[in-house]
């Protein structure tokens, strides 16, 4: 049997089984995070009324410390969209749950999304880049715009079109 690793051929899957252990490894390191998804679907997000919903909903759906407190300042988000990621852990969003859309989100509020999600789209202090690079890669902010001398419809078909442009023409090195 001959194992193809960065174009150099094996004779033996020593080197392939080397490195699957260490991912399955990894992958089991991040279990908390993985098992935080809804089970089946596979969204990395979630989305809440208020921090304190999700405080709730993470000490009912987990095996983490019951004394496990989240921050105050986190508590008092409304609104807030979760993101689980695997490189940098849980991403919170204020808000988010109202401009982010997705099938699975309750909250989406297409009035203060139309009127906030270009924020989303262009502040680095607002959205942090794991979770803008899954929000545009999976097309979660289809209300963002900007205001154009041909209309509002023109304002979103050009943003829509240059999602991607937009993020890191505004956010440069943070994209």
């Amino acid at each position: 049997m001959f194992v193809s690793l960065s174009s150099v051929w094996y004779t033996s899957t020593k080197v392939f089984d080397v490195i699957a252990g260490e991912k399955a490894k990894k992958e089991k390191e991040e279990g908390p995070l993985l098992c935080l998804r809804k089970p089946g679907s596979g969204n990395p997000m979630l989305y809440f009324r208020t921090g304190l919903d999700f405080d709730n909903w993470i000490k009912a759906h987990t095996s983490f410390n019951e004394s496990m407190t989240m921050p105050d300042d986190l508590i008092g988000v409304e609104f807030p969209a979760v993101y689980l990621c695997r490189d940098e852990g849980i991403l919170f969003l204020s808000n988010g749950s109202r401009v982010i859309y997705d099938k699975d989100n309750p909250y989406y509020d297409k009035t203060f999304a139309q009127e906030n999600a270009l924020a989303f789209l262009v502040s680095e202090t607002v959205t942090p880049k794991e979770l803008l690079h899954h929000l545009v890669d999976n097309k979660m902010l289809p209300d963002a715009h900007m205001n154009h001398f041909l209309g509002s419809e023109r304002g979103l078909a050009l943003v829509q079109e240059n999602l991607d442009f937009m993020a890191r023409f505004m956010r440069s090195d943070d994209y």
